[in-house]
């Protein structure tokens, strides 16, 4: 019988420290690789040299260069909850158009939407499909 867990259980892996939110736009820093939001550990570091959940000093005059986007979290966490992915492009659609910063992009009733959309704006990313099957193998130590 499938083992049903519940995505609290996942929440300490998947929830950024800094807005206790779920990422969006997973990055992680080199230095110790601690995971946040992209805008979250951003805003923070404007103001700070050092993570913040270890305090281990990251670059005294470059802080961002030792960031990296964490794809792979970040399509997980779009996996195991459940409509993220579809509010957060939502939102921000929004904060374009309400911005006027790229036309509104209308489709044809006909037309179909295209199945894989890019999770980050970078054209050479790789793809988030929402309907793709999930398969994850956890297993418990200790």
């Amino acid at each position: 019988q499938p083992l049903k867990l519940r995505i609290r259980d996942f929440n300490p892996h998947i929830v950024c420290s800094l807005c206790a939110g779920y990422y969006i736009d997973a990055t992680t820093i080199t230095e110790c690789l601690h995971t946040f939001c992209k805008s979250c550990i951003v805003k923070y570091l404007q103001c700070n040299k050092c993570c913040p959940q270890c305090t281990t000093k990251i670059h005294e005059t470059q802080p961002f260069l030792n960031l990296k986007p964490d794809r792979v979290l970040q399509d997980i966490v779009y996996k195991l909850v459940p409509g993220l992915y579809e509010s957060e492009e939502k939102r921000k659609q929004e904060f374009f158009k309400s911005r006027g910063l790229i036309p509104e992009k209308k489709l044809d009733d006909d037309a179909e939407a295209p199945s894989l959309t890019s999770v980050y704006d970078d054209p050479k990313s790789h793809y988030y499909c929402h309907d793709e099957q999930v398969c994850l193998c956890l297993e418990s130590y200790g």
